[in-house]
């Protein structure tokens, strides 16, 4: 066998398997046709936002890949979240609406002292009870049963 052979037999195999790692690469991938369909389901996704009273278009940030819709944000009540929801999978393309991301704000707590946060603990009172504007999963605000 002469060395022309084997270079070419070695020269082929490398290109196969180029050729195998760079197609396995690309398949996760999206094409040039995917890509411009995605960015066009954004863009009818925002202009209806837009157009649409209920919905805050600047609140709601819509990510599109492979026909699947992001929505997430802030929204200022669950009505406008679902109406969000709603006029994305009204869209042409959209295959699913994800909107995990998309959060209703909670009502806004009132700010306690310090005095009214340190009133009552276990050690000096027996019938402690959660001060009723406390977030009593983030911290252990107590009120004396007294008042």
């Amino acid at each position: 066998m002469g060395t022309r052979t084997l270079e070419t037999r070695w020269g082929g195999i490398l290109l196969a398997i180029l050729m195998v790692v760079t197609g396995a690469a690309m398949a996760g991938e999206r094409s040039t046709g995917q890509a411009i369909e995605d960015t066009l389901i954004t863009t009818k996704v925002k202009a209806s936002f837009a157009a649409d009273p209920q919905v805050s278009a600047l609140a709601i940030t819509v990510e599109t890949d492979h026909g699947v819709v992001n929505l997430s944000g802030v929204v200022e009540n669950e009505a406008e979240r679902q109406r969000a929801i709603q006029l994305a999978q009204g869209m042409e393309g959209v295959t699913r609406v994800d909107a995990n991301k998309l959060l209703v704000k909670g009502p806004v707590r009132a700010k306690l002292s310090p005095a009214e946060k340190n009133r009552c603990s276990p050690r000096h009172c027996k019938g402690f009870t959660p001060h009723p504007e406390a977030d009593v999963a983030a911290y252990p605000v107590r009120m004396c049963h007294r008042g």
